[in-house]
């Protein structure tokens, strides 16, 4: 209905046929996901569809995908499922335990999606079609606008330095201690007793609580500093010593995206192994 245009709540209430009271509501709701704003205009307040980064993503999906049927992609746990979805995707064990939502709620949800064409299966990793580049999009915004809102209640000087389905590597000036973050990077290293000193301290947002292994940490302390020396010695050390698993290391920086960085410092271990 908005993205005809601007509303007031009881032309939305009576064209959809239900009542203003639950029409507020779902108002209020799309307003803290940043789908819509409020509007004033000559002593009327109307809502509009959002002119923020989701907003105006979502104008474009309407605009530029008609035919997909938005309801039924975005509804119940629509949006908690599809960031996971993004190329190159997700199996299903990896979106059940990172989203900790059971196999029997997420597997529906795939299968219809493979009927409506938008999601595809190789392998058993499930990802977004191509052909529907706006979704992709658009639930990627939509993804970094909520962890950077969640994060930044949770620690107000945050600095994201990645983020990726609905988990986010930060920085901040002083101590957070809070449920839903773990110490990470160099100050997950520090706790491990290793001599790493940075000024700011590290963490790692997650929906579910769980520890970030030595090689995570040696993987998210390469994002954070992609050329200080101390960490690629530290690495390299922890490969000779058998402190380190090489294949768990290739798997986290393609997670994290560095993946050619790690290659380059895994190729001086093989340059200097005997």
């Amino acid at each position: 209905m908005l993205f005809k245009g601007p509303c007031t709540v009881s032309e939305l209430a009576t064209q959809l046929g239900i009542s203003r009271s639950w029409c507020s509501r779902g108002i209020s709701h799309l307003t803290r996901l940043g789908f819509v704003e409020p509007e004033r205009k000559l002593r009327r307040s109307r809502v509009r569809l959002s002119h923020g980064t989701v907003g105006n993503s979502l104008l474009t999906l309407l605009g530029e995908d008609p035919m997909l049927d938005i309801v039924a992609v975005l509804s119940g746990r629509g949006l908690t499922l599809l960031p996971y979805l993004i190329p190159p995707g997700s199996t299903v064990d990896k979106i059940v335990s990172r989203s900790g939502l059971s196999a029997r709620t997420v597997r529906p949800y795939l299968k219809r999606w493979r009927a409506q064409g938008i999601v595809q299966v190789k392998k058993r990793v499930y990802f977004l079609l191509g052909l529907h580049p706006y979704l992709i999009q658009f639930v990627q915004k939509f993804d970094e606008e909520r962890i950077a809102r969640v994060v930044k209640e949770l620690a107000p000087d945050a600095n994201i330095l990645w983020s990726d389905k609905g988990e986010c590597l930060f920085s901040s000036e002083r101590p957070v201690g809070k449920v839903l973050l773990t110490m990470a990077g160099p100050s997950a290293l520090a706790e491990r007793g290793e001599d790493i000193i940075y000024s700011h301290r590290y963490f790692l947002y997650s929906p579910l609580k769980r520890k970030v292994s030595k090689e995570e940490a040696l993987v998210q302390s390469l994002v954070i500093d992609r050329v200080e020396p101390r960490i690629k010695r530290l690495i390299i050390e922890y490969l000779k010593d058998r402190h380190a698993n090489r294949k768990r290391l290739e798997s986290f920086s393609r997670e994290y995206g560095i993946e050619k960085l790690l290659m380059e410092v895994l190729g001086s271990v093989c340059e200097k192994s005997p």
